[in-house]
């Protein structure tokens, strides 16, 4: 049985429109806005938004949302130390394929013997000698459960370091740009991961859907140096 229901609106464009609709279906007015209330009704029940937003919680931005699901649900809470030292063929600040390789084993054994699926080693202190041609340093081994969760890819062979006053002072994605980083892939937003010498390491957080198939989504390991530049 119908329901008179009698409503006021300050969005004289929004009559407009479906009166247009009215017009051209060959119904009436109240017919129109009945279809539309009953669609608007059923897709708030499905997708489960309230009608009413709740103004006394603020909203999560979508970085502060995927980075709490990256502590709670990605990261172990148990980062490791370890010191590494490593002779031959030491140039400056970067690292050699070498000391490379030797990390690289380090953290693919961690991954082949525990439940750990990925890792990433950042070094939080290094020191080169190039008289003696020796590399000597700290690292922080960043334990991951995985790099999906639901719908959503972590992109940690992605990750770039940001200094952070950048990301207080710019968008993000400018901020990103400016460092020569593409960012011309589909992407949900970047987070922070880690902070070391007043930077940030950065990773994308990307949809399923849009990751090439050609990526490896577990087993990665991924190795930063933020004494390289």
């Amino acid at each position: 049985m119908p329901i008179r229901v009698t409503f006021s609106t300050n969005h004289i464009s929004t009559i407009d429109y479906y009166k247009n609709v009215s017009k051209d279906s060959g119904q009436s007015l109240s017919s129109v806005l009945s279809e539309e209330l009953y669609r608007a009704s059923q897709s708030h029940a499905t997708k489960r938004i309230p009608m009413i937003k709740d103004k006394s919680t603020p909203k999560k931005t979508d970085m502060e949302f995927y980075e709490e699901i990256w502590q709670e649900r990605i990261l172990i809470p148990q980062n490791a130390l370890d010191a590494m030292e490593f002779k031959n063929n030491v140039k400056r600040n970067e690292m050699n394929k070498l000391e490379k390789e030797k990390i690289k084993e380090k953290l693919e054994d961690i991954i082949n013997n525990t439940g750990v699926c990925n890792a990433i080693y950042i070094y939080t202190e290094r020191k080169v000698n190039n008289v003696r041609r020796l590399a000597a340093g700290i690292g922080s081994i960043l334990l991951l459960r995985k790099t999906v969760h639901d719908d959503v890819f972590f992109g940690i062979k992605k990750a770039i370091l940001i200094p952070a006053i950048e990301l207080i002072a710019y968008r993000i994605d400018t901020s990103l740009e400016n460092h020569g980083v593409n960012t011309n892939f589909p992407h949900i937003c970047w987070i922070p991961i880690y902070y070391i010498n007043n930077k940030a390491v950065m990773i994308p957080v990307i949809r399923k859907k849009d990751v090439s198939l050609m990526t490896k989504p577990e087993g990665e390991v991924v190795i930063i140096n933020p004494f390289s530049e």
